[in-house]
Order: structure tokens, then sequence, then C-alpha cells
């Protein structure tokens, strides 16, 4: 298995637990969605630092879409940052909030970010407002 479907995993595995320590039943990996949690369906991206291209800066970049695939297939998007020294934020956006983009990337200093996801950091009520019906 290639290194970036092993940080995949983890990135899904990590949601998981994230949702069943929160309290959440019925939590359980793939189907229709990366993760499942009480009937919603949470789709996970993970990256790690890279360099932005002609930019000369970094931070981390997730491909929501690829050519020949599916787009995204969740009620919510999990964006996992793995810091350089192993270090993890999430930010936790509803799907509608993305819309037809096809990648999203935020600066590596995430605490001092203050653009379009920034409110979504760590903002993992966004699941919880989904679940009350």
């Amino acid at each position: 298995m290639a290194a970036h479907n092993d940080l995949g995993i983890f990135g899904e595995v990590y949601v998981a637990e994230m949702l069943r320590a929160a309290g959440l039943g019925g939590v359980s990996l793939g189907g229709p969605a990366d993760v499942i949690a009480e009937g919603l369906t949470v789709e996970v991206k993970t990256s790690r630092p890279t360099s932005y291209r002609g930019r000369g800066s970094r931070g981390f970049q997730f491909l929501l879409e690829k050519d020949g695939h599916t787009s995204i297939k969740g009620d919510v998007v999990v964006l996992v940052c793995v810091g350089p020294r192993g270090g993890l934020v999430c930010y936790v956006i509803p799907a509608e909030a993305i819309g037809s983009r096809r990648k999203i990337g935020v600066p590596l200093n995430v605490q001092e970010y203050g653009g379009l996801w920034a409110p979504y950091l760590e903002a993992w009520d966004v699941i919880e407002e989904r679940l009350v019906i």
C-alpha cells in the first residue's frame, strides 16, 4: 500500500475515534463515505505539509475531487492536518460550504490562519448540529 493510502487510513481511523470519544454511536469505517456516525456520512481527507507550487510557502493541500472519480460523498468533510512534528488539527466543514471546489489549501500555521476555512478549525459541533432533527 502506498504511503498516501496509509496516511488516508490514519486520518479516517483518527476521525472515527474522535467521534466515538464524543459519544456518538454506530461509528464505522467505509460504506458510502469514509466514516459513518449515527447515519451521518463523513468524508475524510488527510495531508502533511507540502510546498505550494510557485509560492515558496508551505501548507496543507487537500484534493477533494479527481478526474474520473466521484466528488464529495459525505454530509461533512473533515480535513486532517498532520503537522511536521506529528501534531493533528482538523477542519470540520459542512459539505455544502465546500460547494464545487476541487481543492482546498490552508497555511502551515493554522492557529494564525484567518481565511475562509478558519471558522471550521476543530469545529466538531458541525457534526453534532447535523445529527439534531
